[in-house]
């Protein structure tokens, strides 16, 4: 497993807040559009096994140093393993927007 260093969670805490203003560094608008368009059961998503292996992705992701290896990382994902990981990080996202508001449903 890589050590993630506390610049490494701060640099990705800054992707995520460019992202809450709608500016996508990570991720290409085109994939994002793709995969987001198309809705998924969270049941079917979220299982046990796949947020394992979210989460292992999730701290590769976080561990790397640069922006290039962040970007050379996720283009060596598998479709399915750079769906999951837009999914999560869309959501880590909203929840953010959400938290940060101070409007709940």
């Amino acid at each position: 497993m890589e050590k993630i260093e506390e610049q490494s969670l701060r640099q990705m805490e800054a992707l995520l807040n460019h992202s809450a203003q709608g500016v996508h560094i990570l991720f290409d608008n085109q994939s994002i559009a793709k995969i987001l368009k198309n809705p998924t059961d969270n049941k079917v998503f979220m299982d046990v096994q796949k947020i394992k292996i979210v989460q292992d992705i999730l701290t590769q992701l976080i561990a790397k140093k640069t922006y290039i290896e962040k970007v050379a990382f996720l283009g060596d994902l598998s479709p399915e393993n750079y769906e999951m990981l837009i999914r999560t990080y869309f959501h880590i996202v909203e929840n953010n927007i959400r938290s940060s508001s101070g409007l709940y449903h």
